[in-house]
């Protein structure tokens, strides 16, 4: 079963085709989200259910492209677990050793399976409820992209977790770990 990573070696990042227009920020802190987290791995992914080439595009108008090595798509994977196991192949990484941020129970369950360490993402428009995510297999829901950046360092051993800092956290919205 996956355990926290000392170190992760990449992060995966869901990016649902749903919430880009017009190469908008897709998500609300996905600007400072994606630059910080780059800053523990230079190994940063993406799964998205549109075709890579039009993934990528979408990134780079929404100023995000020059951060993601690989852009792996669910159209060129049979099944989710399948999409998760070919980006961590392109990535050259171990699942064991890597991080992955989803929206959805399908994608966190099949992330978990494969080792991952999985971090849900509530997303309104998606109507899904944070214990659906850990229902998956999440080991933490976060509120929002800064929860996420946060948990990752409370992983990565940058702050302490404390009893307190958990509850404070569930008390702002912020991560459910």
């Amino acid at each position: 079963m996956s355990s926290t990573p000392d170190s992760p070696k990449s992060i995966v990042y869901r990016l649902d085709e749903a919430l880009i227009s017009d190469g908008n920020i897709p998500y609300p802190g996905i600007d400072i989200f994606v630059p910080l987290v780059s800053t523990y791995t230079p190994n940063l992914g993406v799964v998205s259910m549109q075709p890579p080439e039009q993934t990528a595009q979408l990134l780079i108008r929404a100023g995000l492209g020059q951060w993601f090595k690989k852009v792996r798509s669910r159209q060129s994977a049979e099944t989710e677990i399948d999409l998760y196991a070919a980006i961590a192949t392109d990535l050259g990484v171990s699942p064991n050793n890597s991080i992955v941020v989803d929206t959805s129970p399908i994608g966190i369950f099949a992330a978990r399976r494969l080792g991952y360490y999985s971090i849900g993402l509530v997303v309104d428009k998606f109507k899904i409820r944070p214990g659906e995510l850990i229902e998956a297999g999440a080991h933490c829901v976060a509120a929002d992209h800064l929860a996420v950046s946060g948990y990752i360092d409370d992983v990565m051993g940058i702050k302490p977790i404390t009893k307190e800092s958990k509850i404070e956290a569930i008390e702002e919205g912020g991560a459910l770990c």
